[in-house]
């Protein structure tokens, strides 16, 4: 009697193990990043997702796929659950400190925008069609310039997650592959959805001051205050 119950405490102690252990990703990133994955996880990946108030797609088992895209100062997730598809649109950008002179990078001002259920499948089929590309690092030819990669990909599920990043498509020589697909899908971003349309809210709201995206673009916006009516 004494070992049955043994047995049964240890299957249900196996049982509880099983789905701790099922939560341990396997994680795929950059060449650059690879020996490095546990930094880039916990004070990267994780650090920015505290900034944004999104999902740690590394270690957040919610979702059955997730996609986190990244184009100049927006991020665009899509969210599969089932066969329920989600998404939204983040806007971001960074304010001077006017003490300082330097831009606040860990405090981004940011707003969110949901994106319509029947364009989030769009989004999602379109971004399926990007799953056979690797990140830059691995395809020969593909340069990068001084400002860094200009599009992020973060791809979830609940046993991968993976990081791959791209330096300006357009100017990557013709022999180089997949520069077209990237393309295809920024213009697709741009032209199609007028995904940038986005961004009008949160320019909206901006005081006067210099703000920044990404280091390099500098912008300065100056609002004019409103006389008071005389009485």
């Amino acid at each position: 009697m004494k070992l049955l119950q043994e047995i049964k405490i240890t299957i249900v102690l196996v049982g509880l193990c099983f789905p701790a252990l099922s939560q341990v990703k396997l994680i795929s990133l950059p060449i650059h990043l690879e020996d490095r994955a546990e930094l880039y996880i916990n004070t990267i990946e994780s650090k920015r997702c505290l900034k944004f108030e999104t999902k740690q797609m590394s270690v957040d088992t919610t979702f059955d796929e997730m996609y986190r895209f990244e184009i100049g100062g927006q991020l665009i997730e899509i969210t599969r659950l089932g066969s329920t598809i989600s998404g939204e649109v983040i806007n971001f950008i960074y304010e001077e400190n006017k003490n300082s002179s330097e831009f606040d990078y860990e405090n981004p001002i940011f707003i969110k925008t949901k994106i319509h259920e029947d364009t989030s499948l769009i989004i999602y089929e379109k971004l399926k069609m990007l799953d056979a590309i690797p990140d830059m690092s691995r395809i020969d030819g593909w340069g990068a310039g001084l400002d860094g990669a200009i599009y992020k990909l973060e791809y979830g599920t609940k046993k991968m997650y993976s990081l791959r990043s791209y330096w300006s498509p357009s100017a990557q020589s013709d022999s180089v592959k997949f520069k077209n697909e990237i393309i295809l899908f920024i213009e697709f971003l741009r032209k199609d959805l007028q995904i940038e349309s986005h961004s009008v809210l949160l320019w909206r709201h901006l005081e006067s001051g210099t703000y920044t995206i990404d280091g390099f673009g500098i912008y300065p916006i100056i609002r004019k205050r409103k006389r008071k009516k005389r009485r």
